[in-house]
């Protein structure tokens, strides 16, 4: 509703962002371990399930954690740039 209005830079829409975020970050933990028990369960022997899964699993996580932490940046700089915007807009 925000960013149709053209406000790309209102506490709002940062805040939604920086939230998408930290859901994708939560979600690529959750995925990397959802990994790492699913391999672990395997009916591989143990050995080779445990030396597979570690990898596998951090490899997943980073993958679905590097979204949500971009997002974050994303907000971090609408942030920055609304601050400026407003300092800007007082200054004469």
């Amino acid at each position: 509703m925000y960013y149709a209005r053209g406000d790309l830079f209102s506490p709002k829409i940062v805040s939604c962002i920086r939230q998408i975020g930290w859901v994708g970050i939560i979600k690529g933990i959750l995925g990397g371990i959802i990994q790492f028990v699913l391999m672990h369960s395997s009916p591989a022997p143990p050995s080779v399930g445990l030396i597979m899964a570690a990898p596998m699993c951090l490899l997943t996580m980073l993958l679905g954690i590097t979204p949500g932490i971009a997002l974050i940046c994303v907000a971090w700089i609408m942030d920055e740039g609304r601050k400026i915007q407003e300092e800007q807009e007082l200054t004469v």
